[in-house]
């Protein structure tokens, strides 16, 4: 339960400090990511072969970077 709690933990802190926020609302979301993100938020948070679970804050704050900074991609 505790893994669970903590991969939606990640999530409910990244709207909250704007990095889920920029993503979700950027005009350049690849479907897949979006796709992966939304199965986490639809509750699936045991999916341990979804990298938005997986290592759910690393990749997060990867994706946030790529965006803030896209010449990094």
């Amino acid at each position: 339960m505790l893994k669970g709690i903590a991969v939606m933990r990640t999530y409910i802190e990244g709207w909250y400090d704007g990095r889920l926020r920029r993503l979700f609302f950027s005009d350049n979301k690849p479907e897949k990511i979006k796709s992966q993100i939304t199965s986490v938020l639809a509750g699936y948070v045991w999916d341990e072969t979804n990298p938005f679970v997986n290592r759910s804050e690393k990749t997060l704050n990867l994706l946030s970077e790529l965006h803030n900074n896209p010449e990094m991609a």
